[in-house]
């Protein structure tokens, strides 16, 4: 036989070992290359749809009439590269989309190659933006210029753009939460894969001397390993990428309503780059530097424990301290890894040290054994435990995240959709007019309207918001931050003139109950002072509202809408009266338990991925560590037949088989309580923040935290009743 086949004879005979590193390959190439699929994927969106609006400089007519398409066309004759780009406002759920004009973009460089002509979605073809809105929503007209032009015809002038939030960041940010979690997959396969070849290794260990004694060198032995591991990468990581392929595809639906319910971008579909095959080539090299740093750069550490301990426990203070001191994003993510470093590392070096000295203090000869019996196989099976802790702790917090906003996003949304049905004024409405004549209807109850438009502060350009501060419908606000604990008195200070804030804007800029915020619109300077700062999930833009007595009659607005509670409950009498009251057919009529659970859909199909991808990883650890276990056991099952030939019954063998099984499993699991439990703060208090600008409220679950210790706890059992079997006497066997 030569090398090769006596190499791979061990898989023959161990075929368990052969399924279970590629399937830890298979599905950790599948869940990166899928996730990374969908990151580039929105990446290139992003991309594309900030690409036409690079230049932040804008044509305007020196009059101060708005610009039109003959004033495009006017400076496109004389030579001036100039783009035109229609913002339509509608209302949710289809949101704001902008058309462009491709040609007029290619004098613009890169922008037409990068820019998003020819696709759909937020960005469309200036015509069809056109044909959409019609005489049903508001428009509004900018022409963008490549430079800040100088000779330009005294009719018109540049001005600069200011868009006072980074989208790019934003979004960079956003995906980084998604390469976060695709590295923390990573991390757990190369502890599952490594865990099950050295477990390999250490089978083979007596067939590889005999081969050294035949004359095989530990060079060749190394080298024929290490193409065994590749060729099993290759392999898995060939499955993983087709099996990637299928995810994407199904999770790119969702994933493209989560873009475009919150950040107002649409998922395009790009081919499959050789990158995606990084996931196992990742793995693998992880894995081949782990073994070199085993014999080479730790052969000293192994046996200096204290040392050991010291080192684990400075990269978890480190981590900690950078978790709790750095205001970067990158940084963060990088100290949890430290923090996940040290903590697991931690576990495995004290946790046998605490079962051993459990042993210690027990009288009884057998309870004694079975604590370091246990010590052992935490000694042994510490990677794989590991990686279970940390699925564990991953799940926990991620459970915990999603559970937290999916309660407060359920809360505000009630808080904004007040009222029954959503109605969205036609654009150049007289605004005074149409509020008075919708509060005369007989169908009407109540009715609260949103006058919108743009505020410019010194931080840039913000959205403003305008309504009554005396309505009914928005005395049940709640608020982050107040003088007082009562809304009504915070909307009759709004009343007399103060302002709110929404929290990305109070965050990004430091702002506090009592500021003053000086902002202009209409021509209009204003210095108020903030009296409340409310919470606006979802989205990035900072906002102000106001009272709509310091909008002025003649002033523009972008959109203007109400929310309507009706007295029968009848839409389609209410439609009638008010198509008739305003002479304008066709309005835009929403009914709102509609619009929330388009909302809600929106928001479950937005963490679909996390959680399939938590719960996969979470199912990746645990049959890891079981198919370890169970080789673990079987190595060891002569224990547990000694005490039969001792005269110990069958049954009580069994007993402290699954102690040890269920003790293993749920020591485990309380391990990664603290864990989860941290990351949950630090996703809340530190990660939410710092990428979108808004904040959670920490809440825990402890019902979930049981569900995890059952789970682990069945892991255990199951693995006793699959290793009984193993531990029982052969009938005729004796001791020998």
């Amino acid at each position: 036989m030569n090398l090769t086949g006596a190499l791979l004879s061990h898989y023959r005979r161990h075929p368990w070992q052969l399924l279970a590193l590629l399937l830890i390959l298979i599905v950790a190439t599948a869940l990166w290359s899928s996730v990374w699929q969908l990151s580039q994927q929105a990446r290139n969106s992003f991309t594309s749809n900030e690409a036409a609006l690079e230049e932040r400089f804008t044509v305007l007519r020196t009059d101060g009439n708005p610009v039109t398409v003959t004033d495009f066309a006017t400076l496109r004759r004389l030579g001036f590269c100039i783009s035109p780009q229609l913002t339509v406002e509608r209302p949710a759920p289809e949101g704001r989309i902008i058309g462009i004009d491709a040609l007029a973009l290619r004098c613009f460089g890169d922008i037409s190659r990068q820019g998003p002509s020819g696709q759909s979605g937020v960005f469309v073809d200036i015509g069809e933006a056109e044909k959409l809105a019609g005489d049903q929503w508001p428009t509004r007209l900018t022409l963008f210029a490549s430079r800040a032009y100088a000779d330009l015809p005294p009719a018109y002038r540049i001005a600069s753009v200011s868009s006072g939030v980074a989208a790019g960041q934003l979004a960079d940010s956003f995906l980084l939460n998604l390469d976060a979690l695709c590295a923390l997959v990573l991390l757990i396969s190369a502890l599952l894969v490594r865990s099950v070849f050295l477990l390999g290794l250490a089978q083979r260990e007596l067939s590889l001397a005999l081969l050294h004694r035949f004359g095989v060198t530990p060079g060749r032995l190394q080298f024929h390993l290490v193409v065994e591991l590749a060729v099993l990468s290759a392999i898995g990581g060939t499955i993983g990428l087709v099996l990637g392929q299928v995810l994407a595809s199904g999770f790119g639906q969702g994933f493209d309503q989560a873009l475009s319910g919150l950040y107002g971008v649409r998922l395009y579909a790009q081919e499959t780059s050789w990158l995606a095959w990084l996931a196992p080539l990742l793995v693998l090299i992880l894995v081949m530097i782990w073994a070199v740093a085993d014999r080479v750069l730790f052969s000293t550490l192994k046996t200096n424990h204290r040392l050991l301990v010291a080192v684990a426990s400075t990269l978890l203070l480190i981590g900690v301290g950078s978790i709790l001191w750095s205001e970067s994003l990158t940084l963060q993510f990088l100290a949890i890894g430290l923090t996940l470093a040290g903590f697991g590392w931690l576990t495995a070096l004290m946790l046998p040290e605490l079962l051993n000295q459990l042993a210690d203090t027990r009288a009884k000869p057998l309870t004694g054994w079975s604590w370091r019996e246990l010590a052992v196989m935490v000694r042994q099976l510490a990677l794989p435990l590991v990686a279970l802790q940390f699925a564990a702790a991953t799940v926990i917090a991620i459970h915990a995240l999603v559970a937290t906003f999916e309660n407060t996003f359920y809360d505000w949304l009630d808080q904004r959709l007040q009222g029954d049905v959503y109605l969205q004024a036609p654009p150049n409405l007289d605004r005074a007019a149409a509020t008075a004549a919708l509060a005369r209807l007989d169908s009407v109850r109540a009715s609260h309207g949103v006058i919108r438009g743009e505020a410019q502060t010194p931080y840039g350009t913000m959205e403003l918001m305008a309504v009554n501060p005396a309505s009914s419908l928005l005395q049940a606000w709640t608020f982050l931050a107040s003088n007082t604990q009562a809304p009504e008195e915070v909307w009759r200070a709004v009343e007399a003139g103060a302002v709110l804030v929404n929290e990305q804007l109070a965050r990004r800029e430091q702002l506090t109950v009592g500021d003053p915020l000086t902002f202009a619109f209409d021509g209009s300077p204003q210095s108020r002072t903030i009296a409340g700062i409310y919470a606006d999930y979802g989205r990035p833009a900072g906002e102000i509202l106001i009272s709509h007595q310091l909008w002025p009659p003649e002033a523009n607005y972008s959109s203007l809408s109400f929310s309507v509670t009706l007295v029968s409950g009848s839409l389609q009498t209410f439609r009638r009266q008010i198509e008739q009251a305003w002479n304008s057919p066709g309005l835009t009529i929403r009914d709102n338990a509609e619009i929330r659970a388009l909302a809600v859909a929106i928001f479950d199909q937005t963490f679909a991925l996390t959680r399939a991808l938590s719960a996969l990883t979470l199912a990746l650890a645990g049959f890891a560590l079981l198919l370890m276990a169970l080789t673990m056991f079987g190595a060891r099952k002569h224990y547990y037949q000694k005490l039969q030939l001792w005269g110990m019954p069958e049954h009580r063998v069994k007993h402290w088989l699954m102690r040890h099984s269920t003790l293993l499993t749920v020591t485990v699991g309380a391990t990664a309580l603290p864990l989860g439990v941290f990351l949950t703060w630090v996703l809340v208090a530190r990660i939410n923040p710092l990428a979108f600008g808004w904040s959670l409220p920490m809440a825990v679950f402890p019902m979930f935290w049981l569900f995890i210790l059952g789970l682990c706890l069945a892991i255990g059992l199951l693995l006793a009743r699959l290793l009984a079997p193993q531990i029982a006497l052969r009938a005729g066997r004796h001791e020998g």
